[in-house]
């Protein structure tokens, strides 16, 4: 495990564009009004993009016609589409979306599609020795294919990027193994006001909010955990400090990839060694505006691109 003081160094050697990966599911999603490119990975990609960093998604659509609607939806974009492989044995993933009048979301995540049987490949652990951030989430475990093609790729990474793990408890989709073992891997934690209660259950973990997150911390040694309340703000906690933030009251239309958005100003602010308080405010108003958007992928404002860039 890095030490911080080594995250601090690469802080002040690297400059953007930062090279950023997230691996795991990309697909469509399937809402009431029609379909959008979605999964976590590649909205998180998405985001950093806008930042100006170069981010790659690492994943596999089908050879079907809905995978080669995607990759040219990606190519459209401008997201690079060298590591989205294709897959002969199993359709591109999709996910069909219900939301509520508040902007509230549910999921129904179709099974054994191509993102689940990403294999490993030189390309990837080519990739993986060059970057200086990924992320990776919950769904991305679901099948042993994609978790021992991440488990290889973490293999490779330089010991002084940035490892995140955003977890997702949602449905089920997802076994205590291999969030234990990603616990271990990462070096944050992102993680909502609704998954933490059934972390802390998981881990036999007791106490008010605050002592819950630091006893995860300490478990695992982690460098900083973000938990996001929605509405209500996030809490960014590291060894050393801790930063509240309120929230931005906005009109939530759509809130899918919000969580996303929000991770992504999170990365770009913490290669570029912004001070805690900075990341927690520009984040929030990068979730805020995305709540207020009916995509996943909007393009952000110039005033809130410029407000990361002012505080890099």
């Amino acid at each position: 495990m890095r030490t911080t003081e080594q995250h601090k160094q690469r802080a002040e050697q690297a400059r953007p564009p930062f090279r950023i990966a997230g691996i795991g599911e990309v697909l469509w999603d399937h809402f009431p009004t029609g379909k959008r490119l979605g999964g976590a990975p590649l909205n998180f990609c998405y985001h950093c993009q806008q930042f100006g960093a170069e981010s790659y998604p690492i994943s596999s659509v089908g050879t079907d016609l809905a995978g080669d609607e995607l990759l040219r939806a990606l190519e459209a974009r401008g997201i690079p589409r060298d590591y989205v492989f294709r897959s002969d044995a199993h359709p591109t993933g999709k996910v069909d979306i219900r939301i509520d009048t508040t902007g509230i979301h549910a999921f129904t995540v179709h099974r054994d599609t191509a993102w689940e049987h990403l294999t490993r490949r030189p390309a990837i652990d080519t990739l993986a020795a060059q970057i200086d951030a990924l992320c990776f989430g919950t769904l991305g475990l679901l099948n042993p294919v994609t978790r021992l093609t991440l488990k290889h790729f973490l293999m490779s990474v330089p010991e002084t990027a940035w490892i995140i793990f955003d977890i997702n408890l949602r449905q089920q989709l997802y076994n205590k193994a291999s969030i234990l073992e990603s616990l271990e891997a990462c070096h944050v934690l992102k993680i909502s006001d609704d998954e933490l209660p059934q972390l802390v259950e998981m881990l036999a973990i007791h106490g008010s909010t605050d002592e819950q997150l630091l006893r995860i911390m300490h478990r695992f040694n982690l460098k900083l955990i973000a938990y996001t309340r929605g509405a209500n703000g996030s809490l960014l906690i590291t060894p050393e400090a801790r930063h509240e933030h309120s929230g931005i009251d906005v009109t939530a239309v759509n809130t899918v990839g919000a969580g996303d958005s929000f991770t992504a100003t999170l990365c770009i602010g913490l290669l570029a060694g912004v001070p805690l308080q900075e990341i927690n405010e520009s984040a929030n108003h990068v979730g805020a505006f995305v709540c207020t958007q009916d995509s996943a992928t909007p393009a952000l404002p110039e005033a809130l691109l410029t407000r990361v860039s002012d505080s890099e």
